[in-house]
């Protein structure tokens, strides 16, 4: 018989010997008697006892149950003892001051009652505790063993562990978002919680009384994880077009998409649509700006070229290995590489990932170019850039060197990887390891489509389909897919965007600035984005897996469908025919010298294998 059981028992009256020399009556609890039944069995206290009467209880009330209990067949001389059994947490208390003993005389044994001594538990929480994939707008019930009222102090909600951020505090004696009902009390959040997020409900030590006055004493806190917010972008509900993919990466509508929150329309930044930052406001990257969201804390590893880290557009936002001691010729932090302070070099192996090209450099500028007033802004320009050169002076490289360099960047941190590179039709086991390698830890990977002018990505590109990370082609500023940029191809959906790719001004090799063409400029955007919803994901303390980030920046480009089909410009149908025609080792030198010469002239696009190479800035 449980504790609360005994309040609702039978209470017998039996006459016994006690060798006192008079008779007693002994009124006690029978656990074998339930409420509203008789049993006239007895209870052998010492002699043989006759079952002499049964009295109902009544149901438990505030203060457990108070009875008076008069029988007129006993005389004067008998005494009458109030003997209870040993329940735990329960005990008789008399009203009167004998302490439950009374002379026969009065014909009565006064106003004896048991008071409810135990605490009330939680029998189940809804929610269950534990569960995952939680309705965010979903009530919690929990409902206790007994019923229950509102006591003093406050109920909590803390995201992450019991003592995490409080998201929620209600005082139990005046919140109209806890509601008291018999057992149950329920709580109804003054909004909808985050998605995939970690939350925590705490009871306060006296928020929470029986009927009785008992305090709630159980378990300090309750959990549970909510569900994914993004459904309203499934794959279900997204267009495909076989040449821009999903669309025009959209920063304002991925934010919204990620927060839940809208996203307000910011002025245009720079000149607008002009030669200078017209890629920024096509994406809406002001927008997330003006939200709060830069990319802080947010590390890119550029895998190229190198970067030139002394940039004064750059200098501020380079990633430095606080582990390492520059010049000391030592693996200071043991992770296989000596002074590698600002990155490392993986074509001359050393710590100096200085750029020779100017294509890496370009790129950073594209993802993190510093907000200062001067040169170009980049889309995250609180983010941090890792550079990792892999790509020789000519921009070209080997497979090995590019998964070493992916491996360098998971295992020293980085949170977003950009390839602007690629090899159409090639493969390489060691490279599509290493980028399986990033994805498993959980790294967004941006990949160049290629400048091929073909109906599918280049590799590594192609792995978006099969593997994972995002592949992105290029647009011109009125939206139109450049003819030279690798289509995302007639196939099932998968994550394939498009970004500014024409004509886009950054940072370069000698310090100053050139324009560029590319899908290695588009890719860089979509990095940019990437580091934007990791500080998203942040700051709304969510934990979202690789899949559901790709998703959110992808599924929520702007279709573009027949302008993507557009007429191309006369400049990115020479641009286009040039890569169609390739480079050979001659005129890629060629090329470059006409970099060096003249770069902010320059529109042209490196594509093609030069000889002696497997893989290639794009």
């Amino acid at each position: 018989m449980s504790n609360k059981n005994l309040l609702n028992g039978t209470l017998g009256v039996q006459a016994s010997a006690m060798n006192r020399g008079v008779a007693s009556t002994a009124i006690f609890t029978d656990a074998g008697v339930r409420q509203n039944e008789r049993e006239s069995t007895h209870r052998d206290w010492g002699d043989t006892v006759s079952f002499k009467h049964i009295m109902e209880l009544p149901n438990h009330q505030a203060d457990g149950f108070q009875s008076s209990l008069a029988w007129g067949d006993f005389n004067g001389s008998n005494h009458f003892v109030g003997a209870w059994p040993d329940y735990p947490g329960q005990s008789p208390v008399d009203d009167s001051p004998d302490s439950g003993e009374m002379t026969a005389a009065a014909r009565s044994l006064n106003s004896i009652h048991i008071r409810d001594k135990t605490a009330p538990t939680v029998v189940s929480f809804d929610p269950a505790d534990g569960s995952g994939d939680v309705d965010p707008e979903a009530s919690i019930t929990l409902t206790f063993s007994e019923a229950i009222q509102a006591g003093s102090g406050s109920i909590d909600i803390h995201a992450g562990s019991p003592t995490g951020a409080v998201l929620e505090s209600f005082d139990v004696a005046s919140s109209s978002h806890l509601a008291f009902s018999g057992s149950t009390l329920t709580i109804d959040p003054s909004s909808a919680l985050a998605g995939e997020t970690h939350y925590y409900v705490t009871i306060g030590s006296d928020a929470v009384h029986d009927l009785a006055g008992n305090s709630y004493l159980g378990a300090d806190a309750y959990d549970f994880t909510t569900e994914s917010t993004i459904e309203s972008i499934t794959l279900e509900s997204v267009l495909w077009d076989p040449v821009s993919g999903h669309g025009l990466l959209d920063i304002d509508a991925m934010l919204e998409a990620a927060t839940g929150q809208s996203i307000a329309d910011a002025p245009l930044y720079g000149d607008g649509y002009g030669s200078w930052d017209w890629g920024l406001n096509d994406i809406q990257a002001p927008d997330a700006w003006q939200a709060g969201y830069t990319g802080e804390g947010i590390v890119v590893a550029v895998i190229d070229t190198g970067v030139l880290y002394t940039h004064s557009d750059l200098d501020g936002n380079i990633w430095i290995n606080t582990g390492e001691i520059s010049g000391n010729g030592v693996d200071d932090d043991g992770n296989g590489y000596v002074d590698d302070i600002y990155g490392y070099d993986f074509v001359n192996y050393d710590g100096y990932a200085l750029d020779d090209n100017g294509h890496g450099t370009h790129i950073a500028g594209i993802i993190a170019g510093e907000y200062n007033g001067t040169g170009v802004t980049g889309v995250a320009y609180d983010a941090t850039i890792m550079p990792v050169k892999v790509l020789s002076s000519s921009g070209g490289g080997t497979f090995t060197a590019v998964a070493n360099g992916i491996m360098y960047a998971v295992n020293n941190g980085a949170d977003v990887i950009n390839l602007s590179m690629g090899a159409y039709g090639s493969y390489s086991s060691s490279l599509t390891n290493a980028i399986s390698y990033a994805l498993d830890h959980g790294v967004i990977v941006c990949m160049a489509s290629g400048n091929n002018s073909q109906t599918s990505p280049t590799y590594p590109a192609v792995l978006a389909k099969t593997l994972g990370g995002i592949a992105v082609g290029a647009v011109n500023s009125s939206n139109v897919v450049a003819s030279w940029s690798n289509d995302a191809g007639n196939t099932d959906p998968y994550d394939f965007v498009v970004a500014p790719g024409v004509s886009i001004y950054s940072t370069y090799k000698n310090g100053g600035y050139v324009s560029m063409s590319g899908t290695s400029m588009a890719a860089p955007f979509a990095a940019g984005a990437a580091a934007l919803l990791l500080s998203a994901e942040e700051d709304y303390a969510s934990d979202w897996s690789l899949e559901q980030l790709e998703n959110i920046l992808t599924h929520s480009a702007e279709f573009l469908g027949a302008i993507a089909l557009s007429s191309s410009t006369s400049v990115e149908s020479s641009l286009g025919a040039a890569s169609a025609a390739g480079f050979d080792a001659a005129s890629a030198a060629e090329f470059l010298s006409a970099v060096d010469a003249d770069p902010v002239a320059l529109t042209g696009v490196l594509d093609g294998v030069p000889d002696g190479y497997e893989v290639f800035a794009v």
